[in-house]
Protein backbone atom coordinates (compact mmCIF):
# COMPACT_ATOMS: atom_id res chain seq x y z
CA UNK A 1 0.00 0.00 0.00
CA UNK A 2 1.61 2.77 -0.91
CA UNK A 3 0.92 6.20 -3.21
CA UNK A 4 2.18 6.04 -6.62
CA UNK A 5 2.74 10.05 -6.57
CA UNK A 6 6.54 11.22 -6.18
CA UNK A 7 5.75 14.37 -4.41
CA UNK A 8 2.73 13.39 -2.47
CA UNK A 9 4.11 12.46 1.13
CA UNK A 10 0.74 10.58 2.31
CA UNK A 11 0.74 7.23 4.58
CA UNK A 12 -1.99 4.87 5.47
CA UNK A 13 -3.26 7.00 7.99
CA UNK A 14 -4.54 9.69 5.92
CA UNK A 15 -4.85 8.12 2.42
CA UNK A 16 -8.50 8.57 2.34
CA UNK A 17 -7.41 12.18 1.11
CA UNK A 18 -4.90 10.62 -1.69
CA UNK A 19 -6.52 10.88 -4.89
CA UNK A 20 -3.34 8.76 -6.06
CA UNK A 21 -3.35 6.42 -2.91
CA UNK A 22 -3.91 2.46 -4.40
CA UNK A 23 -4.15 -0.51 -2.13
CA UNK A 24 -2.45 -3.63 -3.69
CA UNK A 25 -4.93 -6.34 -4.64
CA UNK A 26 -4.95 -8.95 -1.40
CA UNK A 27 -5.01 -12.43 -2.92
CA UNK A 28 -8.01 -14.23 -2.99
CA UNK A 29 -8.70 -16.50 -0.16
CA UNK A 30 -9.51 -20.43 -0.89
CA UNK A 31 -12.32 -19.86 1.87
CA UNK A 32 -12.90 -22.07 4.58
CA UNK A 33 -12.02 -26.40 4.05
CA UNK A 34 -14.88 -28.02 3.79
CA UNK A 35 -15.96 -31.40 4.17
CA UNK A 36 -16.57 -33.12 1.50
CA UNK A 37 -20.69 -33.74 1.19
CA UNK A 38 -20.12 -35.89 -1.74
CA UNK A 39 -18.52 -38.55 0.12
CA UNK A 40 -18.63 -42.49 -1.15
CA UNK A 41 -21.75 -44.25 1.10
CA UNK A 42 -20.41 -47.28 2.51
CA UNK A 43 -22.97 -49.62 2.71
CA UNK A 44 -22.45 -52.28 5.18
CA UNK A 45 -24.96 -54.44 4.63
CA UNK A 46 -27.27 -53.75 8.00
CA UNK A 47 -30.13 -52.95 6.13
CA UNK A 48 -29.81 -56.37 4.75
CA UNK A 49 -29.77 -58.08 7.71
CA UNK A 50 -32.35 -56.02 8.90
CA UNK A 51 -35.30 -56.73 6.08
CA UNK A 52 -33.90 -60.72 5.95
CA UNK A 53 -34.36 -60.90 10.66
CA UNK A 54 -37.54 -58.51 9.74
CA UNK A 55 -39.14 -61.98 7.74
CA UNK A 56 -38.17 -64.57 9.57
CA UNK A 57 -38.96 -63.70 13.04
CA UNK A 58 -41.99 -61.98 14.95
CA UNK A 59 -42.81 -58.41 14.86
CA UNK A 60 -42.60 -58.01 18.49
CA UNK A 61 -40.47 -55.76 20.74
CA UNK A 62 -38.07 -58.09 22.75
CA UNK A 63 -38.91 -56.40 26.09
CA UNK A 64 -42.56 -55.89 25.87
CA UNK A 65 -43.70 -57.72 23.58
CA UNK A 66 -46.39 -55.28 21.34
CA UNK A 67 -46.32 -55.44 17.82
CA UNK A 68 -44.12 -53.16 15.61
CA UNK A 69 -43.49 -51.60 12.32
CA UNK A 70 -40.31 -52.10 10.41
CA UNK A 71 -38.21 -49.28 10.90
CA UNK A 72 -34.47 -49.10 11.25
CA UNK A 73 -34.40 -47.14 14.33
CA UNK A 74 -36.18 -50.83 15.99
CA UNK A 75 -33.46 -53.18 14.79
CA UNK A 76 -31.16 -52.71 17.97
CA UNK A 77 -27.65 -54.33 18.22
CA UNK A 78 -26.91 -55.76 22.12
CA UNK A 79 -23.54 -55.65 21.79
CA UNK A 80 -22.19 -51.92 20.18
CA UNK A 81 -21.18 -51.96 16.81
CA UNK A 82 -18.11 -49.84 17.91
CA UNK A 83 -16.61 -51.84 20.93
CA UNK A 84 -17.77 -55.37 19.04
CA UNK A 85 -17.33 -54.48 15.34
CA UNK A 86 -17.27 -58.35 14.62
CA UNK A 87 -20.86 -58.98 15.73
CA UNK A 88 -22.48 -55.84 13.90
CA UNK A 89 -23.81 -58.43 11.44
CA UNK A 90 -24.60 -61.07 13.64
CA UNK A 91 -28.08 -62.18 13.93
CA UNK A 92 -27.80 -63.03 17.59
CA UNK A 93 -26.39 -59.88 18.32
CA UNK A 94 -29.77 -57.84 16.88
CA UNK A 95 -33.37 -57.68 18.67
CA UNK A 96 -36.55 -55.56 18.13
CA UNK A 97 -37.34 -53.13 20.92
CA UNK A 98 -39.22 -49.99 20.53
CA UNK A 99 -38.31 -46.92 18.79
CA UNK A 100 -38.79 -45.42 22.73
CA UNK A 101 -36.55 -48.07 24.43
CA UNK A 102 -33.98 -48.06 21.85
CA UNK A 103 -32.75 -44.72 22.44
CA UNK A 104 -33.40 -45.31 26.34
CA UNK A 105 -30.59 -48.24 25.85
CA UNK A 106 -27.87 -45.33 24.81
CA UNK A 107 -29.52 -42.43 27.43
CA UNK A 108 -30.30 -44.66 30.75
CA UNK A 109 -28.02 -46.47 33.01
CA UNK A 110 -28.68 -49.97 33.93
CA UNK A 111 -30.64 -49.21 37.03
CA UNK A 112 -32.60 -46.70 35.50
CA UNK A 113 -33.41 -48.84 32.54
CA UNK A 114 -34.38 -51.21 35.49
CA UNK A 115 -36.55 -48.94 37.12
CA UNK A 116 -38.62 -48.05 33.99
CA UNK A 117 -39.23 -51.91 33.47
CA UNK A 118 -37.61 -54.74 35.39
CA UNK A 119 -38.10 -56.61 31.73
CA UNK A 120 -34.96 -55.04 30.83
CA UNK A 121 -33.32 -57.79 32.89
CA UNK A 122 -33.32 -60.35 29.98
CA UNK A 123 -31.91 -58.46 27.49
CA UNK A 124 -28.78 -57.49 29.91
CA UNK A 125 -28.59 -60.98 30.47
CA UNK A 126 -28.71 -62.10 26.71
CA UNK A 127 -25.84 -59.15 26.81
CA UNK A 128 -23.21 -61.04 29.25
CA UNK A 129 -24.05 -64.07 26.93
CA UNK A 130 -23.14 -62.61 23.47
CA UNK A 131 -20.31 -60.26 25.12
CA UNK A 132 -18.83 -63.89 26.84
CA UNK A 133 -19.63 -65.54 23.07
CA UNK A 134 -17.65 -63.09 21.84
CA UNK A 135 -14.20 -62.95 23.68
CA UNK A 136 -14.29 -66.92 23.90
CA UNK A 137 -14.24 -66.67 20.07
CA UNK A 138 -11.12 -64.82 20.23
CA UNK A 139 -12.68 -61.81 18.10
Amino acid sequence: MKCHAEECFCTDFNRAFCKNYKEEAKPKSKGLKRTDFKKKYKPTGEMDLFKHLWEGRKHRCYITGRELEFSPSICFHILGKGAFPAYRLNPSNIIFVNAEYHTDWHTMSREKLLQKDRRWEYVFKLYEMLKIAYYSEGL
